[in-house]
């Protein structure tokens, strides 16, 4: 029962933990491969609820402090002492049932049967998605052990006074048979799953689109990057005391990353740069940098303020007219808001249609990722 909540605890931890030490990787991944792969960041996830599992089934429960300080430090360093003690502890008798039984509740068979399936998931792992060969998965699987054992022999890290488990040679040895189990059975494990080679395949294709999806996390990079520097503009404006208008900073901000930059870096913002994406003319070719320009300048001197144009609408409307009239300019201007969204939404969401001012400016995006020959050449030699 303990470690069943040990695991439960794990997988409560699990998502919090898991974004901040997959999120570089799933990063990496998208700007390798311009896409994310539910089912490779599945994988990773799996992978590191397991390791959160294994460590923290060899942690817990933790004792008191007070309690460690009596016990005094053990250390098992003679190999296969184990074995020694179940012939010792076990008597067995192959005709009686309950020998089975018995032979299962005894603690140093059931400790070695743990101590065995705790690393077999690693090595398939290792051999599945990483392809790591069978001596690097014993190197690697031995380590691991020995991190497991050295964690236990320093107290947590010099955390408690003394050692409050077993460090034992013969843990290291049933440790490393599991992970070399693992990788053995691999190819049974996994023949349901694709290859690491497929993933990555399907991923470069993937990639090598510029989907609806693409586009909304390339937009929303380039603006938290605008907003950070909106926000030292401000924060220059508070120490000097300008006090100058705060939309004009907003829309020097927006004007020099969308406009300027991309002129100096052939049509690609800070956001197109991470996503892979580029400004390119209707033949997927070079644009000129007046296209460029002529394009972002419609972007964001036109679309990108066009619920301010709007609100600023509003409010003169609301200034001049009647005020009997408040309501039925507020209903007006949310129902242009919703059409244009909604219009949006269909048209250049949903049906990826181009955007007007890609079409007035002849440009469009796309993506720079290519499939590498090998992937494919690889893919292509399996087919056949």
């Amino acid at each position: 029962m303990g470690y069943i909540n040990v695991i439960l605890t794990a997988i409560f931890v699990f998502p919090v933990l898991a974004f901040f030490i997959t999120l570089p990787y799933i990063i990496y991944n998208y700007n390798k491969f311009g896409s994310i792969l539910f089912i490779r960041t599945l994988l990773i996830y799996l992978f590191i609820l397991y390791l959160l599992s294994a460590y923290f089934l060899i942690i817990m429960p933790l004792p008191s402090i007070s309690y460690v300080a009596r016990l005094t430090t053990k250390v098992q360093l003679v190999p296969f002492d184990l074995l020694s003690n179940i012939i010792r502890t076990v008597h067995f008798n192959y005709k009686d049932i309950s020998t089975y039984v018995n032979l299962f509740k005894n603690p140093f068979v059931y400790q070695t049967i743990y101590n065995f399936l705790l690393t077999v998931p690693f090595g398939i792992f290792l051999r599945y998605y990483f392809k790591y060969s069978f001596i690097k998965t014993l190197l690697l699987t031995f380590l691991l052990s020995l991190f497991f054992e050295i964690t236990q022999l320093t107290g947590l890290y010099f955390i408690y006074p003394n050692a409050y488990r077993l460090f034992d040679v013969d843990d290291l040895i049933v440790n490393t048979l599991g992970g070399v189990f693992g990788f053995l059975v691999t190819p049974l494990v996994t023949m349901m799953l694709p290859t690491k080679e497929e993933l990555d395949l399907k991923a470069y294709k993937k990639g090598t689109k510029v989907s609806s999806t693409k586009r909304i996390i390339t937009f929303i990079i380039d603006i938290v990057i605008i907003i950070l520097f909106l926000g030292l503009e401000l924060l220059i404006d508070y120490i000097y005391r300008v006090h100058n208008n705060y939309i004009l900073y907003l829309g020097i901000s927006i004007l020099l990353f969308y406009n300027f930059i991309p002129l100096i870096t052939n049509g690609k913002t800070i956001g197109y740069k991470i996503t892979n994406i580029v400004i390119s003319n209707e033949d997927n070719g070079v644009c000129k940098r007046y296209q460029v320009l002529f394009r972002n300048l419609i972007f964001t001197c036109i679309y990108m303020p066009m619920l301010y144009y709007l609100y600023l609408l509003f409010r003169f409307i609301n200034k001049i007219a009647n005020y009997r009239y408040s309501l039925l300019i507020i209903i007006g201007y949310i129902s242009i808001v919703m059409i244009l969204s909604i219009f949006t939404l269909i048209r250049n969401f949903i049906l990826h249609k181009r955007f007007l001012y890609e079409i007035i400016t002849k440009t469009k995006l796309s993506s720079t990722i290519e499939v590498p020959e090998r992937s494919s050449g690889s893919r292509s030699a399996e087919s056949e």
